[in-house]
């Protein structure tokens, strides 16, 4: 444990997929995470955009007026192994929509793909226990890329005429650098 003592997650609530492996639900809770229902979470974590309760939440009008965003669920693993939130970025771990992951994918290449381990198939269940199907994880090999296409290390096509940013730059890390992540109640 870290983050003085209480868990890297302490305080944090988060919603997760069906498709999150049940080992990273069991980190966030043991580093003092939360889990809780959809409506009163703060993070929200799944491994696969076109599972059901992942495209419910895209659908959603929470999800469509920016309240929300989804983050795979190896953001979690990550921090983990940092010892601290701190030093990871949220960003990279954002999970579009599966349209747009196609679409991006032709410039980028996603963190989590780069970091998950190869091919796992696992049996999840919901948030109350009842047990689904077998569910294979694809893993994309991307070794000999290093992480120079990950989110971040712009290079996308087009970058190059981005104009040059003058200015303190910080990362999204909430509850630090004025940054803030709240739960909206309908």
């Amino acid at each position: 444990m870290t983050e003085s003592e209480g868990g890297i997650f302490n305080g944090l609530t988060a919603w997760f997929s069906t498709s999150v492996r049940k080992k990273r639900r069991k980190i966030w809770e043991k580093e003092g995470g939360e889990v809780t229902p959809f409506d009163t979470a703060e993070f929200f974590f799944s491994e696969n955009a076109e599972a059901e309760d992942t495209e419910w939440i895209y659908k959603s009008d929470d999800y469509e007026r920016d309240h929300i965003s989804v983050f795979h669920s190896m953001y979690i693993e990550k921090c983990k192994s940092m010892g601290s939130t701190a030093d990871v970025k949220l960003g990279d771990y954002f999970l579009p929509p599966a349209d747009i992951q196609e679409l991006a994918r032709k410039q980028v290449h996603y963190k989590w793909e780069i970091d998950e381990p190869a091919d796992q198939e696992e049996v999840v269940s919901d948030s109350e226990g009842r047990v689904g199907s077998p569910v294979k994880r694809r893993s994309t090999s991307h070794k000999g890329t290093e992480h120079q296409n990950a989110p971040g290390s712009c290079s996308c096509a087009g970058a190059e005429k981005v104009p040059k940013y003058e200015g303190p730059l910080t990362e999204f890390q909430p509850g630090k650098n004025g940054n803030e992540v709240f739960c909206v109640l309908r």
